[in-house]
Formats: C-alpha cells, structure tokens, sequence
C-alpha cells in the first residue's frame, strides 16, 4: 500500500512536471503556479533523489551571488533578477527528480508546437493582408512572434532534440513520423522567422548526425560538404530576411561596415571593457549593485554612440550585456565566472561520452554567448530543466547497464 501510494505521487509529480514544461512557450504565469505545485509534491513525497555534484555546484552557485547581495544590502531592491537565481537553483534540483523523462519531452514538444502554429496563424494572416513577411530586423517581428525571437528559435531547437531522442526511445512505428514531421515543422519555422543561433544550431547537428549515420570516403566527404555548403548558401541567399538579419550586403567591406553599425553588440561588448576597466569594479567579486552596472552601460552608450537616432534608441531600450559570462563577470567577479564555468565545466565532463547530452550543453553555452539567460524567466527555466533532463538520460542509461 505505501508502495502504491508513493508511486502514485511519483506520477502526480511527473505529470505536474510535464504540465510546466508544456506551458513554457505558451504562459509567463503558469509555469510558476505549476513550479510552487511542482516543489510542494517534492516535499511530501517519500522516493527523493540526492543531491548530485551538479546540483551542489548549482546551489554554491546561486549562495555566492544570494549572499553578496545580502551583505551588499541590495537583494529586496534587485529581486527580479536574484529570484532567477533561486528558480534556477531550485528547478535543476527538481528536474533531476523526474522519473518519466519522455512524458516531458512529449509535452514540452506538443507546447511547442503549439506556439509554433499559433505564430503561423499570425504570420500567414498579416502575409494575406500586406503580401509580405517581415520578419527580418523589423518591429513587426516582435509582433508575430509570441516569444522572442531568439528564445523562439532556440526552443523550437530544444523541441527538435527531444523529437530526436523520442525517435529512438519510443516503439510505435506512428509515433516516429509524426516525430519526425514535428523536426521538419519546427526546421521550417526557425528558418521563416530568421532566428540565426537556433538555425545555426541545426545544421550543425544534421550535419553531425550525417557524418554519424553513414561512413564515408575523403572522396565522398568532400561531395558531402560541397552539397551542404551549396544548400547552405541556397538557403541564405533566397531568404531576404535572412540576409537582412546576417547583415550580409554585395560585397565584403560593405557587410562589415553594416555589421559594425547595426549589430548591437559590437557597442555593448566595447563597453563592457570600459567598465572592467573603472576604479570601483572589484575582479575578485564584480560590482556591488546590479542597478550601477546597468546605470554605466547607459552611460557608456550615450558617451560613445554619436548617431543621434542610434543613440536615442540604445538610452531606450537599456541592453544588457548580451552575453551572460560577461554578465556574471560583471556581477560577481572571477569568482562568480568561474562557479559559473566549473558547472558547465562538469556537465560536460560527466557526460563526454554522450554525444547528444553534449551538444545540448554546447548549444546552450552558444546561446549564452549571445543572450543574457538570467534575465528572462524563460531562459532560467530552459537552463533549468534541459541541461538536468539530458544529463539524467544519460545516468540512468549508465545505472541500468544500457
């Protein structure tokens, strides 16, 4: 009976689990009613996992910048950006307690697809009024996404990983190609709406993938990276947006020059160069406040910008580092950088002989070279739960001698 009773909770908890991940791309609210539900179950339920190094080296983490800002007496004024920390910390923990794995893979993946066809139905009816698709670097964009671009596009990547990995754990012979239609579907949609990191993402894994599938000759290599180089540029050059959004113009010097004047970080990463380089950044523990950081760049983006309308628009719209190592060097010094590393540091060691679980982590590590992750709530929670779920795949294939 207290077997069957546990068990009972252990599903309950799977199927609240796989509730939040399914809301990820569709609500900002509901995954944290679905996240307090989540955390009360694991409380009273028996069967709990330990805590494993990486969630250890987690908790360390968010402790370390929890406790600076406790002694610097600036958490109540910046809790937006700690409770991240905290959601952090506490969903890796969680998702390490999931025992049916592909019930949120399968979830997750019907919410994306979900988001997916309603921004179609968006796109395909302002394409019916306008005859046109702008979803190059416009303001529209913004409005026919129902999530950020770039979070869109990497969310319909992490969806065409966990069709992948469904593909080869599930049987049904039905289930594998509407799997394998959903990988079209979101390939289709990442390259209509242009987001760069994700479709870059994707080629190199198919491109991993077929190199993994067939043993070629050096002849046959050659023929093989010709043709996806060429599809590779078909794709580019028939794509406007496409091209729009790689900056890419008739010639070489031109494109630089357009790269330099329209990439937004090429001015904010210039500036976060000058604020390392101020008397009041300590290298060991990073600024005091959060607020000052923010305050500089401003700063920084008024002083050094000279186009009027350019440097209107960055006093507007306030970015970020854009890159969320340089971010946590700025917060928490080398000390905060490199607890951040070591995690990432073991992810990728503890699972260097899963090729899947490593690109999983790369891919982040990409995103997080480009994106402030910490910033937004769908970005803790993506970190959050994927990095854990493969990462647990892989232990259990290991614990059960597979």
């Amino acid at each position: 009976m207290k077997l069957k009773t546990v068990t009972n909770k252990q599903n309950i908890f799977d199927t609240l689990f796989a509730l939040l991940a399914f809301t990820l791309p569709l609500s900002f609210a509901l995954p944290n009613i679905l996240l307090l539900l989540v955390f009360s179950l694991f409380v009273i339920k028996k069967n709990k996992e330990r805590l494993n190094t990486y969630v250890k080296l987690v908790l360390l983490f968010g402790l370390f910048f929890i406790l600076k800002a406790l002694f610097n007496k600036e958490l109540s004024q910046n809790f937006f950006i700690y409770k991240h920390l905290i959601v952090f910390t506490a969903i890796s923990f969680l998702a390490f307690n999931i025992k049916n794995i592909i019930l949120v893979k399968k979830t997750f993946v019907f919410g994306v697809l979900s988001a997916v066809l309603f921004s179609f139905f968006k796109i395909t009816a302002y394409y019916v009024e306008n005859q046109s698709i702008p979803l190059g670097n416009t303001s529209e964009a913004t409005e026919l996404l129902i999530i950020h671009r770039p979070y869109f596009g990497f969310i319909c990547f992490l969806a065409i990983m966990c069709c992948s990995s469904l593909i080869n754990e599930i049987k049904t012979s039905k289930q594998k190609v509407f799997y394998k239609l959903s990988i079209v579907l979101f390939i289709g949609f990442v390259y209509l709406i242009v987001a760069r990191l994700a479709l870059g993402l994707i080629l190199i894994y198919l491109f991993i993938l077929a190199f993994q599938q067939y043993k070629l000759s050096k002849k046959k290599i050659v023929l093989f990276v010709g043709l996806f180089s060429s599809l590779l540029f078909m794709l580019v050059i028939n794509n406007k947006n496409l091209k729009k959004r790689l900056h890419i113009e008739n010639s070489f010097d031109k494109t630089i020059k357009v790269i330099a004047n329209q990439e937004p970080r090429v001015v904010i990463w210039g500036c976060f160069l000058g604020l390392i380089k101020k008397s009041d950044f300590n290298y060991l523990t990073g600024y005091k406040s959060i607020k000052s950081i923010q305050s500089d760049l401003n700063d920084c983006y008024k002083n050094t910008i000279e186009n009027v309308s350019k440097n209107t628009y960055y006093q507007k719209t306030k970015f970020n580092t854009h890159n969320q190592f340089l971010d946590f060097f700025l917060q928490g010094g080398l000390i905060g950088f490199l607890l951040f590393i070591i995690i990432l540091g073991y992810s990728f060691y503890s699972n260097r002989f899963n090729f899947t679980t490593i690109f999983i982590i790369f891919s982040f590590v990409s995103f997080l070279l480009l994106e402030n992750l910490f910033h937004r709530q769908l970005g803790v929670y993506l970190i959050g739960i994927f990095i854990p779920l493969f990462m647990k795949r892989n232990v259990g294939k290991v614990l059960h001698g597979n």
